[in-house]
């Protein structure tokens, strides 16, 4: 009986332990979106890391590690860093999918993702808060230009030594990504943008399929028939 008890302990634990790691960050639709409309929601790390490696994906797994497996809609949200490196531009790295981009308290940054919103030099509100709802003035690693191109040999891992550019969190200008340099051992935070994102609730009429198309021709065809029989 001692042994069961222990196996039966054991495994209460376990279950306990699993669903705690599995636990995230619940986040809400902004207000003001309705059911098929889409959005993307950015944040600040609360962590901070150095801007010495050149590889993005080295930075893409830091933000996901930092959010903690926050979902949406029950299901685990993907994030991408908001940074360039020599060889990658953040706009081509994040994509530009036309989404308005959204703090996690709902607070509107920018119309879209592109060129005309969050690539165009002014922004709606700054983009400075943590996943948690806090906001920072924070300095931002992003090696990015305001147009969302590379900066060159000050992107992250770029060639200069001593400067890597950073945004600064607090700022709604073109200075939350291109604000100043800073030596790339130094540790700061990042930007991580969601996913697509779309309001779940929207329902859709499907298509008719081939089949039924089909049938319903044949249908049509078998009436016609009957009819001219009848006359």
């Amino acid at each position: 009986m001692r042994i069961c008890l222990c196996v039966c302990l054991s495994v209460i634990v376990m279950a306990s332990s699993a669903g705690s790691a599995s636990a995230g960050l619940v986040i809400s639709t902004p207000t003001g979106l309705n059911p098929g409309d889409h959005f993307r929601i950015l944040f600040i790390t609360s962590g901070t890391t150095t801007a010495t490696s050149s590889v993005i994906s080295n930075y893409d797994t830091f933000v996901n590690t930092d959010a903690n497996g926050a979902t949406y809609n029950g299901s685990v949200i993907s994030w991408k860093a908001i940074v360039s490196t020599p060889t990658v531009n953040a706009i081509d790295h994040i994509g530009v999918t036309g989404d308005a981009v959204y703090l996690v308290d709902g607070t509107e940054v920018s119309s879209t993702d592109g060129t005309s919103g969050l690539w165009s030099g002014g922004l709606a509100n700054p983009p400075n808060e943590y996943l948690d709802g806090t906001s920072p003035s924070a300095t931002i690693w992003t090696g990015t230009n305001p147009d969302g191109s590379g900066d060159g040999s000050h992107a992250l891992g770029g060639s200069d030594p001593n400067n890597i550019t950073v945004g600064y969190s607090a700022l709604a200008d073109y200075g939350w990504i291109s604000n100043d340099y800073a030596t790339p051992s130094s540790t700061f935070s990042l930007y991580g943008i969601s996913s697509d994102l779309v309001v779940p609730g929207a329902t859709t009429v499907p298509e008719p399929s081939t089949a039924v198309l089909a049938a319903l021709g044949a249908l049509a065809g078998l009436t016609y028939s009957f009819a001219r029989k009848r006359k």
